[in-house]
């Protein structure tokens, strides 16, 4: 969300200016404390604080209480601190040049996002989603999107295509969406890692973490496009592994399906990966879920669903979740 600066003894600083603005630093800070653990002790701090009331000046304890909030943020990204930025005291005045360096400070800070739930099938609505810096997330071989729309897509926009790999490549089935996008066959063979072996380095590398059981099935480089990164590998093997490939603005990139839905912290830091490696952390973010949600073998996927991931991830880091199944 993005704020008009107050000009003083012009605009009314209203309360529901004051609410809004102290529900996004709640926001930014849940977002945000996998990378600040910090944050989420200032986030419960501000929801304990009561609200603010129309007609009433402020209470400095809850104007300090975001001022403390937009110094860990700006902490966390290694900002400077906005001019006029300053905490006060009982009795003192919260100012409309106060208001205004609250607002600089989340102008800084990249903004949470949006994570809209589709049907698997139903890329027909969700393509009027698409925007700049979306990730859209689908099976391996998702029923009615095709590579031409892909590509499109790529071409149109700063956006990335997640292909969850499970076990649909040890099944031949045929994948239509990223034939020629990033496979050279229509229906890849297959190559299969044991549970929780990857190379540890290459998670790190790309996540920022290590890797977390439940890893499945992936594709032989060799079946795929020259232009292809092997951004995780199965150790002791050259080809075998996890890959994306770049295309116009955007990339398509395979994720180990179980291990993508691990726990609400393995998935935020894919999402936090795939932000900072293809898409732009000055725009809010959205994300279009057209993928697995139950697996029918349960026995074999002993990850979280992904609605109990999404309903975590809102309430823990700051997203807004939008249901349109």
């Amino acid at each position: 969300m993005s704020y008009k600066k107050v000009a003083d003894h012009v605009d009314v600083i209203s309360s529901q200016l004051w609410r809004d603005l102290l529900n996004e630093f709640i926001l930014r800070c849940r977002y945000y404390s996998y990378l600040n653990s910090k944050l989420l002790d200032i986030a419960k701090a501000l929801e304990s604080l009561p609200a603010p009331l129309s007609g009433r000046p402020v209470r400095p304890s809850l104007y300090n209480g975001m001022v403390s909030a937009c110094k860990e943020l700006l902490t966390t990204f290694n900002k400077s601190a906005p001019p006029g930025l300053r905490t006060v005291v009982s009795g003192d005045w919260v100012l409309s040049s106060d208001v205004n360096a609250l607002i600089d400070c989340l102008s800084t800070v990249p903004p949470a996002g949006t994570v809209y739930l589709f049907n698997t099938s139903d890329w027909d609505a969700a393509r009027s989603y698409v925007a700049d810096n979306t990730i859209i997330i689908t099976t391996w071989s998702p029923p009615t999107l095709t590579s031409s729309e892909v590509l499109d897509v790529l071409d149109k926009y700063r956006a990335v295509f997640v292909i969850e790999v499970d076990t649909e490549p040890y099944h031949r089935i045929a994948n239509q969406a990223y034939y020629q996008v990033l496979y050279t066959v229509s229906a890849p063979t297959w190559c299969m890692c044991d549970w929780g072996e990857v190379l540890e380095e290459s998670f790190q590398r790309f996540l920022g973490r290590e890797a977390e059981g439940l890893f499945d099935y992936m594709v032989d480089s060799s079946l795929k496009v020259p232009e292809a990164v092997l951004w995780a590998r199965y150790p002791g093997t050259a080809t075998c592994g996890w890959s994306y490939v770049r295309h116009g603005k955007g990339a398509v990139v395979e994720v180990p399906c179980d291990g993508f839905w691990r726990n609400v912290g393995v998935l935020a830091s894919y999402i936090d990966a795939l932000r900072y490696t293809f898409l732009d952390l000055s725009s809010p973010l959205r994300v279009l879920h057209l993928g697995h949600y139950v697996s029918d073998r349960p026995e074999w996927h002993k990850c979280y669903p992904a609605d109990a991931c999404w309903r975590q991830l809102a309430s823990q880091y700051g997203y807004k979740l939008v249901d349109l199944r």
